[in-house]
């Protein structure tokens, strides 16, 4: 004979709230520890693990987003972008 299943009840969870749904505090900080740590590792590996020639440091990626909206370089290709983007959505 096979041993019963264990009931959803007796498998310990994250910690809840009244209701019984996870806390969404806990979660959102969970997310954002999760996106600190690979934005870390992505800085780390960048010119240690990798090529900088294949993986630019997020803080190169940074400079060169604010150098772009500056000089306003970003707007024209973000309008460039928007534009084919719409044709393709209405001509397909």
């Amino acid at each position: 004979m096979s041993e019963p299943r264990a009931n959803l009840e007796d498998v310990e969870s994250a910690p809840s709230g009244s209701d019984g749904s996870a806390n969404p505090w806990i979660i959102r900080a969970g997310q954002i520890g999760v996106g600190i740590a690979l934005v870390g590792l992505w800085q780390f590996a960048s010119g240690r693990l990798v090529d900088p020639f294949f993986i630019s440091a997020p803080t190169d990626v940074i400079a060169k987003l604010v150098k772009w909206a500056g000089d306003g370089t970003l707007a024209l290709h973000a309008g460039y972008t928007q534009e084919a983007a719409f044709f393709l959505q209405t001509h397909l």
